[in-house]
């Protein structure tokens, strides 16, 4: 399968693929990636699931991204780039947990 070697010497590796779905690792992280479509609203997704992230405690994340239509999502399907949606999602978490030690730290 492809391999893609990152600045911190970590590969994302695709496990597996099919029409619908996509199976990465990244470390010791693994990125499932699935094509969603709501029917009855019309909406077209991608749902990104991490089982566990090791070094941060965190299992069973989910992140879901709606598009405006099916072309798109399926454009970006296509081209996913597993580092950077992890990248992205562990800055979130870090940000996440900043506002939240600020907001106990300032009573809130």
């Amino acid at each position: 399968m492809e391999n893609k070697e990152s600045e911190s010497k970590a590969i994302v590796v695709l496990k597996g693929a099919n029409e619908f779905t996509k199976h990465f690792q990244y470390g010791d992280i693994e990125l499932y990636a699935s094509k969603a479509h709501d029917a009855k609203n019309d909406i077209h997704g991608i749902l990104f699931a991490i089982p566990v992230i090791p070094d941060m405690g965190i299992s069973d994340l989910y992140y879901p991204m709606e598009f405006e239509n099916q072309q798109f999502r399926d454009e970006m399907f296509e081209n996913l780039d597993a580092e950077l949606i992890i990248q992205r999602i562990r800055g979130q978490i870090i940000e996440n947990r900043k506002n939240q030690n600020e907001n106990t730290t300032n009573g809130n």
